[in-house]
């Protein structure tokens, strides 16, 4: 399983390093990768980064407190969340808090490089692997093998300029809910980006239509058609007439649909089955 480190500045690459190297040791699946070329390197490294990127199952960032604003360190972060889910790429936190994280950063379930979080992290990881460790057999191990990559965290050199003012609250809440709102339209997207399969939908008719008796009908509607115009011409009722002599209504919320909801509705909904209610003007 190839597990993807991600590092920047000096002592980001020695714990980079330390995790290569000890990683293997506890999880005898893993083969974590690292650059040991810095942003310098420029267009092939992207070339190089890319096609890692396709082979890995994980993504760990290294993160102290003087690259947590590095741009490359960003970019990377980006290119895995990309590649894949995002509980399967983690900020491993040196030398920082969680509510330090901001930006794209943020978005992702980090651990402390300590030793419970550091626990939590492998068994993250196994827990996704094809050839998983014994979960006792896994903390048997770290147990015996921590105190190494704990030396590592401990020797590491002071850094000028590490330490970082602690964020007001404002701060600490403006970020917050623009998380959220990053959030909000990455799912936007995801359903705007479903596939255009027929999704299904329960229309209960009440009322007379020429095309359908009254009760429980079962259908299934194409996102990028015009579903008011589908429900129309099945009940073979003139479109022209919606909103004067017949209805859509949503029923869980008592909503009528206007005739503007139609052609992206189906596209739309965050629930399925889609559930309608069809009626007419004196029924409404």
């Amino acid at each position: 399983m190839k597990i993807f480190i991600s590092w920047s500045g000096g002592r980001g690459r020695i714990v980079a390093n330390a995790l290569r190297d000890w990683m293997p040791l506890v999880l005898h699946f893993a083969e974590p990768w690292l650059s040991e070329q810095d942003i310098r390197a420029g267009e092939r490294w992207i070339v190089e980064l890319r096609k890692e990127l396709q082979d890995a199952q994980f993504g760990i960032i290294v993160l102290t407190p003087e690259s947590l604003q590095s741009a490359w360190l960003i970019f990377e972060a980006g290119a895995l969340s990309n590649a894949f889910q995002e509980a399967r790429v983690c900020p491993y936190l040196v030398g920082l808090e969680l509510k330090e994280l901001s930006g794209p950063l943020s978005q992702f379930q980090a651990k402390k490089a300590d030793r419970q979080s550091t626990l939590e992290l492998m068994q993250g990881i196994n827990a996704v692997a094809t050839q998983q460790v014994e979960k006792i057999r896994l903390v048997d191990l770290f147990d015996v093998l921590w105190p190494r990559l704990e030396k590592t965290l401990l020797d590491l050199p002071s850094a000028a300029g590490s330490s970082l003012p602690p964020r007001s609250n404002d701060d600490v809440l403006e970020e917050l809910v623009k998380s959220v709102r990053r959030m909000d339209a990455r799912l936007d997207q995801a359903f705007r980006e479903r596939p255009s399969e027929p999704q299904p939908a329960t229309v209960v008719v009440r009322g007379v239509f020429p095309g359908l008796a009254e009760g429980v009908e079962d259908f299934k509607f194409v996102p990028e058609r015009d579903l008011v115009e589908e429900v129309g011409a099945i009940a073979k009722v003139n479109i022209e007439d919606y909103g004067t002599t017949w209805y859509l209504i949503e029923p869980g919320i008592k909503r009528t649909l206007v005739r503007a909801d139609g052609p992206q509705y189906v596209r739309r909904s965050r629930s399925l089955p889609l559930n309608l209610l069809l009626m007419r003007q004196e029924d409404v």
